[in-house]
């Protein structure tokens, strides 16, 4: 038999050593498979270890002796005379039975999920991170044999690289730490005296994240444990003080952090902070480290959460979780009730190095300097205020903040800002610099983005910038991504397209695909657009059905462009479920499209139907009239005579078996002798001056809002019904 090497095992999961107790058989005797060879010790308990296997064994650690995880106990051979030959150096390592040890956090998720613990086929240590695989792994595999009658999957789809990194954080963190939490209240309402104030023309140039992120780096300096690693019984505690807060940009999680955060002033870590969100959403950065920094700070800022218990980031000692504050009545001295500002503060942090009592200390320094620490700052660094002589806010500026602050555009007065409005907190306000940048194509300088924090600063701005796309525009296109992100941005932006409009986008963008990542891009350009209430239809068009009987939901190619085809491919969009006018949809209310679609290619509820309730935007990239299908729509609404409703049956894949669907189209008659003349309809659109267009490098970008182009083509189907077409 070959030669079997006893290595110390895994015993418990945070421990890394063990002690040889007891030898319970004599060097060179013979053992059976099975029998009790050893019992070691870890800090924590005792173990009993088995012979894998029959023969005679050769000890090779002597009772007191202490080993890590992975290193030789003995090695068994199948005679005495194999002894003689042995160097235990060159012997792999034999895989070898550990006992199963199911820890009692997995035996009550076990029992929660659902699963038979005696059914887990494992070896070691069973932990909570163990049943959750398993029970994700049922449902998978339940699912996959449709054993699952409860529910059907709406869709499938792979975590992103961000996503995926933080699961994987997620679990590392369960599995290495002793993580234990203790909470406690920050009094602001002094804090918050001082900073609201009713003046517009006044805004602190850093936000109450900022001033955390502050007060904590040099708290940090006083609790350096906090500022470590626990490695292999080691403390390592780091020199450098790297300050991370989780933010939320478009619907990842991302850690940004703030390097030597302890030597920068308030507004500087709010100048950073910006500065790497505009990064990351500009594609420099989207494959950020979770595990970056040394000290992290989880911020929720939402109304209704008052604590959040955070976990560890991996390499880290504590995180501290940041609740929204609330509102509380205490007593005073004399036993009045006072209104108070309370801000929830947690502290994660990991007990096999740090106390309880090192912890509080930590969090009650935390909560005592936060007011100070803006007092001194305020003092130190200059107040922003911006000139507000201005009649009133644009529309324009209203809609943009209104998106990002989910309200109603009527309910931002002119003294909005910073702090001061509901939702306006410290990461709305990187999405507002975002925004504003999507808006005019052009990026917000760091100083400028510290002033931008009210609605008459902002106002203000992008007046101004709209006096500064003239030379935007003749900027020569330099052929890089970077450029061709800015290029879309301007582009898009000064054709009137905001954020949160629900817009239908018919593009040519030839060889400028070809670039490496090019179409994704082009898509993350027009999914910003449609941010959190908009929507984005990009046609995806396919006659498969209708000549062939038969098409693919999701691999039939596209035939109305390389934008289309290409964007089919790409993972997490939606797709419409018309086997003929199939669009792809990006943004809020994407899945809607696919669960309710009629059966018609242009009924009520359909993609044209939306653009047209919403009064969104049809979008033209360097093509013109010709193909924009909300022509089509207009037609099967006012019922052009040389169209008539036809039903087509064929068998149709998405993600099982064909299936037989029926769908009804607007199809032309047989005996009309027409064609589509979109285009020559679209020149009368521009004379009508119901069209905005702008050229940016290469691209020409063009826009008309869908209810004037219903309006203005009824009316012309009236006086003549064959007005889109040639021939007529």
């Amino acid at each position: 038999m070959a030669i079997v090497k006893l290595i110390l095992p895994q015993i418990n999961v945070n421990d890394r050593k063990a002690k040889v107790v007891e030898w319970h058989v004599a060097d060179k005797s013979r053992v059976v498979g099975g029998d009790l060879l050893v019992t070691v010790e870890t800090a924590k308990a005792a173990e009993d270890i088995e012979a894998p296997s029959s023969g005679f064994i050769q000890i090779v650690q002597s009772t007191g002796s202490l080993l890590g995880v992975g290193d030789t106990l003995a090695v068994i051979a199948e005679s005495e005379m194999e002894f003689e030959s042995i160097d235990v150096s060159e012997i792999g390592e034999t895989p070898q039975t550990q006992k199963k040890q199911i820890t009692d956090k997995a035996r009550r998720l076990a029992d929660q999920l659902g699963v038979d613990i005696n059914a887990i086929d494992a070896q070691g240590i069973v932990t909570e991170a163990k049943v959750r695989s398993l029970a994700a792994l049922s449902n998978s595999e339940a699912g996959e044999e449709g054993e699952r009658q409860c529910a059907r999957s709406r869709r499938s789809y792979k975590l992103g690289p961000v996503a995926e990194a933080a699961m994987h954080a997620v679990l590392t963190s369960q599995m290495d730490t002793a993580t234990t939490h203790m909470t406690a209240e920050a009094d602001i309402t002094d804090l918050l005296a001082l900073w609201k104030n009713d003046d517009p023309s006044f805004s602190p140039a850093f936000t109450l994240t900022d001033i955390l992120v502050h007060v904590v780096a040099r708290a940090l300096q006083e609790f350096p444990k906090l500022n470590a690693s626990f490695i292999s019984g080691f403390i390592e505690e780091f020199e450098e003080i790297d300050v991370s807060v989780t933010s939320d940009l478009l619907g990842e999680l991302y850690l940004i952090t703030v390097f030597d955060a302890e030597k920068l002033l308030p507004s500087e870590i709010g100048a950073e902070r910006q500065r790497i969100a505009r990064e990351i959403l500009s594609g420099n950065n989207t494959t950020r480290d979770v595990s970056g920094g040394t000290f992290a700070i989880s911020v929720l800022e939402q109304p209704a959460i008052i604590n959040q218990v955070p976990i560890i980031f991996p390499g880290h000692a504590g995180i501290l979780g940041v609740g929204a504050v609330q509102d509380k009545y205490r007593r005073s001295e004399n036993g009045d009730q006072l209104n108070r500002k309370v801000l929830g503060l947690t502290l994660s942090y990991d007990h096999r190095f740090i106390n309880g009592l090192y912890a509080a200390r930590f969090l009650q320094h935390v909560s005592e300097n936060l007011l100070p620490s803006y007092e001194t700052n305020m003092s130190n660094h200059s107040k922003t205020t911006v000139d507000l002589d201005f009649a009133g806010a644009h529309d324009s500026t209203r809609n943009l903040l209104a998106n990002v602050l989910d309200c109603d555009p009527v309910d931002l007065e002119e003294s909005a800002k910073l702090n001061n409005f509901p939702n306006w907190d410290s990461m709305a306000q990187i999405n507002i610099i975002l925004a504003i940048e999507n808006a005019t194509g052009v990026p917000v300088g760091n100083m400028s983005a510290l002033k931008l924090t009210s609605l008459g600063a902002i106002d203000a701005y992008l007046s101004q910038a709209e006096h500064q796309t003239e030379e935007a525009m003749l900027r020569p296109f330099d052929g890089t991504n970077s450029d061709l992100r800015h290029l879309l941005d301007r582009g898009l932006g000064s054709i009137g397209v905001e954020a949160g409009e629900s817009i239908v986008v018919h593009a040519f963008l030839g060889g400028l695909l070809q670039l490496p990542g090019a179409v994704d891009i082009v898509l993350d350009a027009l999914e910003r657009r449609g941010g959190k209430k908009g929507t984005v239809f990009i046609p995806a068009f396919t006659s498969a059905f209708t000549e062939q009987g038969k098409m693919d939901r999701n691999a039939s190619p596209s035939e109305t462009g390389l934008l289309g085809d290409r964007a089919l491919r790409r993972s997490g969009v939606s797709i419409t479920s018309h086997p003929y006018h199939r669009f792809i949809v990006l943004g809020a209310s994407r899945d809607t499209f696919v669960a309710s679609h009629p059966r018609s290619s242009f009924g009520p509820g359909s993609p044209m139907d939306h653009i047209f309730n919403k009064n969104g935007k049809i979008v033209l990239i360097s093509v013109d009239w010709e193909p924009v299908t909300f022509f089509h729509y207009i037609e099967e609404v006012v019922g052009v005579p040389y169209r008539y409703e036809k039903t087509f049956r064929g068998q149709i894949t998405t993600e099982s078996a064909p299936q037989a669907e029926e769908w009804t189209m607007f199809v032309r008659r047989k005996g009309e002798a027409v064609q589509n003349n979109f285009a020559a309809f679209g020149e009368k659109l521009r004379q009508e001056g119901l069209t905005k267009s702008v050229a940016h490098g290469p691209l020409i970008f063009e826009s008309s809002c869908a209810k004037d182009v219903f309006e203005f083509t009824r009316h012309a189907l009236a006086e003549n019904p064959y007005c889109l077409v040639k021939n007529g």
